[in-house]
């Protein structure tokens, strides 16, 4: 969990797939870009120079800053949200629903008509109504609760994040608010702690990741490696099980 603004400096190659055709404002929401990161496969050295950091004293305090300026927080940015009540109507009266309420609205104009005219009319046209009328319901409900329980996976992720983390500015380890990491950082896990961005990991000594907060099951990976660099790059939010460096990239 990267940044919630897109990395746009020179460390970064990006490519974007465009339509030729004229798009209106509301399709470029849907414009995606596909990022071809390089970061877990250069050299160390490379990778340093690359992003400015000092492989013992990490990034300075005005390095920082600037960077955090400049790519915004190491936060989720959730999208706008729409009234609880504007999605219940969506899913009650919109696509296919529409056309069943208006069978409905039929069924019961037809049963009114036939009660006008017959002393006992026939009250299958009332019956086809509510049924329509409970399809709907149910199913509008239904859509519904799906909807508002895919909309909780955010705020799922965000109690993934670790407030802190332990991050080495100037020389110095400091304990700094996740949301405050930039590109760059080294950073220090240790047991039991969550890794709080996109990190390259450039030494380790013994560790397990564990991924059941993103696979709902309890499995990981198991790694031991002594004095030697482990390049791997993690994307998301696993459990670092034991102590490592690691640069966020």
């Amino acid at each position: 969990m990267g940044a919630s603004k897109a990395r746009g400096d020179n460390y970064r190659m990006a490519t974007s797939k465009k339509n030729k055709k004229s798009l209106k404002d509301d399709d470029l929401n849907d414009l995606k870009q596909e990022l071809d990161m390089d970061e877990h496969r250069i050299s160390l050295e490379e990778l340093y120079m690359r992003l400015s950091t000092d492989p013992v004293n990490g990034l300075t305090a005005e390095q920082a800053k600037t960077r955090l300026e400049r790519d915004g927080p190491n936060a989720l940015t959730p999208p706008k949200t729409t009234p609880e009540w504007v999605k219940f109507c969506k899913q009650l009266f919109g696509g296919f629903s529409l056309l069943l309420w208006f069978g409905a609205v039929l069924c019961f104009i037809a049963f009114s008509i036939e009660t006008s005219t017959y002393e006992e009319p026939p009250k299958d046209n009332l019956y086809l109504g509510i049924v329509l009328t409970a399809v709907v319901l149910i199913t509008g409900c239904f859509s519904y609760y799906q909807e508002a329980k895919s909309s909780r996976i955010m705020e799922s992720f965000k109690k993934m994040i670790p407030q802190t983390a332990m991050v080495t500015r100037g020389g110095v380890k400091i304990e700094a608010p996740a949301e405050a990491l930039v590109v760059g950082d080294l950073i220090d896990v240790k047991f039991g702690d969550r890794v709080p961005a996109d990190i390259r990991i450039i030494a380790a000594s013994s560790f397990k990741v564990s991924c059941k907060f993103l696979a709902q099951i309890n499995w990981g990976f198991e790694y031991f490696y002594l004095d030697v660099y482990f390049m791997a790059f993690y994307r998301g939010p696993p459990d670092l099980l034991t102590s490592l460096l690691s640069m966020l990239v």
